[in-house]
């Protein structure tokens, strides 16, 4: 039996994946916005897709954007493209998925919310569940 440490949000779903035979790489959250791939061959090297808990922002904002002012590719629109052509797609609830807390992950009217079967709210689209659902 494994004993997963709190930190390590992807460890249950990875798991499941991994037990049907599907291969499961994990970004980290903090390392999204310098490692996600920034093109779409990089992309198709995926079958899938799947965000959580990962703002907008992190994709949109490379460290190069914010500290040299040198532009990047929108890995949003890269991951439309990706989708557009066949890929999977899949974005997990959380407090940075979708709109998230306070609104934060701002994926509304991006190209993200495009390839998604949902419109998003304005602001904050959680709903707790802190006593289960």
């Amino acid at each position: 039996m494994h004993m997963a440490r709190l930190e390590d949000k992807t460890f249950y779903i990875k798991e499941a994946l991994e037990k049907e035979g599907i291969e499961v790489e994990v970004l980290p959250t903090d390392r999204v916005p310098r490692d996600f791939p920034e093109s779409l061959d990089e992309l198709k090297r995926y079958d899938v897709i799947m965000l959580s808990d990962v703002g907008s922002n992190s994709l949109l904002l490379h460290p190069d954007v914010v500290v040299k002012c040198k532009p990047r590719p929108n890995r949003l629109k890269l991951i439309k493209k990706f989708v557009e052509e066949g890929g999977g797609f899949a974005m997990i609830g959380g407090y940075m998925s979708f709109q998230g807390l306070q609104g934060r992950a701002n994926y509304r009217g991006t190209p993200i919310e495009e390839i998604l079967p949902v419109k998003m709210m304005v602001f904050d689209d959680r709903v707790e569940g802190s006593r289960g659902l």
